[in-house]
């Protein structure tokens, strides 16, 4: 797989009021930014995408703010084209854009688990559970 990992900028985990209740969590995630990198292989040459991570628990009980960046290694050739369609449409191809959400996702669900545990907000992700 072409993405070299997942590096955080900024974390952010603010509990407003204890949680009572029914909480809704909705979660989302953006890209930022896509841009060439310096980083190169054999070969081969990166760009670097920024993306911001939301966490909002609702009402208004608290939230977890996640950005950072990761790398995507690909022929020259290739990355031209994603550059050039993120330059014109601020879109990935499909195909990237599913590799990268993906990999995104699995980095920024675990983090969110964590910060909201050491808040104290309840699990962003429903936790499996044995039923008897």
């Amino acid at each position: 797989m072409p993405i070299l990992g997942v590096n955080f900028t900024k974390i952010e985990a603010e509990r407003k009021t204890i949680p009572k209740g029914n909480v809704n969590i909705s979660s989302n995630i953006s890209i930022k930014s896509v841009e060439k990198n310096e980083f190169k292989l054999p070969g081969q040459e990166s760009i670097k995408i920024d993306f911001v991570f939301n966490a909002d628990y609702n009402p208004n009980i608290g939230s977890i703010i996640v950005e950072g960046e990761t790398i995507f290694v690909d022929e020259p050739k290739k990355l031209e084209g994603i550059l050039s369609q993120w330059k014109k449409d601020k879109k990935l191809p499909e195909d990237i854009l599913a590799r990268v959400m993906n990999s995104l996702l699995e980095k920024c669900n675990v983090e969110a688990l964590i910060l909201g545990k050491e808040v104290g907000l309840p699990p962003s992700l429903n936790m499996p559970t044995v039923k008897v």
